[in-house]
């Protein structure tokens, strides 16, 4: 059986199947990426509808897993998703019933799904396990004894909005300062970046994958700020664990694996980012904490959320605390 997994971004949705194996989940599909021309809710539902329809012509299992980018509360319904217009008070599987009957949604914000997925695909399953995005911004996840945590209105796993450094303070996008998120994040390993000490004079506006082409110009420096800001979100990560005291701690998003590529290196101890984030754990959890909680990279990549959500609305039938 394959299932519909699609993840609303910023800037593009992603699209594949996703089939249930032994051990988990996986892609049956390679993925498909649409850029999105607008913030308007329309197209999104456009393009949502569009994929649907193509999957179940073509012998998908009703069961459509959404990861978006937004707030979404426990009935899933997306409260208010960032910077699109119109696209509040959503709920896709009503949306969906509509156009294609007796369907099995499930919707979840990207940092939980992200979260769910590696939690899926890992053979042991931590009692308590902690994943986190890093990518434009960062989101997360807590998976407590086979559920996934969802707080009293569906808000929990705001990872990114830690506050870790108040001397540190540009604002962030919810409008207060010293969140982890304005240091850790792509933007904000950028800004760090362009706040050092280095001689290649590059425009305010670079992005983060346009900063690491340029890494053989300026290694060092780019190092240093990879290592930084790497640290910032060990800090955070710190705070988490002394709460939680997890047994597992996982990091994904598109900045592990850009990092990654560009050092030709996996490893929390070798790759500068990770090299940062051990530092930080380090200098802000708890030494019993730390002695019993295991930190390092993701399995999925940038999969996790489309493989997380399929996952959740397989489960939903079976597992009503999980139902969107």
């Amino acid at each position: 059986m394959a299932f519909i997994a699609i993840d609303i971004g910023g800037s593009s949705i992603k699209s594949c199947r996703v089939k249930q194996v032994r051990n988990g989940f996986e892609l049956s599909s390679d993925v498909r990426t649409i850029p999105l021309s607008s913030n308007e809710f329309s197209e999104i539902k456009n393009i949502v509808l569009d994929i649907c329809q193509n999957e179940l012509e073509n012998g998908a299992e009703p069961v459509v897993g959404i990861s978006t980018s937004g707030s979404v509360d426990n009935n899933g319904t997306v409260v208010s998703a960032g910077h699109f217009k119109d696209y509040c008070n959503v709920r896709w599987a009503d949306l969906l019933a509509c156009e294609f009957g007796d369907v099995r949604v499930a919707t979840v914000n990207d940092g939980r799904a992200s979260a769910w997925g590696e939690y899926s695909v890992t053979a042991e399953k931590a009692n308590t396990h902690v994943h986190v995005v890093i990518g434009t911004g960062i989101g997360g996840g807590v998976i407590h004894r086979g559920d996934l945590l969802k707080g009293d209105s569906g808000q929990a796993g705001y990872i990114g909005h830690i506050k870790v450094s108040p001397s540190e303070t540009p604002k962030c996008s919810c409008g207060k300062m010293g969140c982890v998120e304005t240091l850790a994040s792509a933007p904000g390993i950028v800004s760090t970046y362009l706040k050092s000490d280095n001689e290649l004079n590059l425009p305010t506006d670079i992005g983060f994958e346009e900063l690491l082409c340029r890494f053989n110009e300026d290694p060092q420096n780019i190092i240093i700020a990879l290592k930084k800001s790497g640290y910032w979100l060990g800090v955070a990560l710190g705070n988490v664990m002394n709460v939680l005291n997890p047994q597992l701690v996982t990091i994904g998003g598109g900045v592990v694996v850009a990092t990654s590529n560009i050092t030709k290196e996996n490893s929390l101890y070798e790759n500068p980012y990770f090299a940062g984030v051990t530092d930080g754990v380090h200098y802000a959890t708890h030494r019993r904490v730390e002695a019993t909680g295991d930190v390092r990279a993701g399995v999925l990549g940038n999969t996790a959320g489309l493989i997380g959500a399929a996952s959740l609305a397989f489960s939903k039938a079976d597992r009503p605390n999980l139902e969107s």
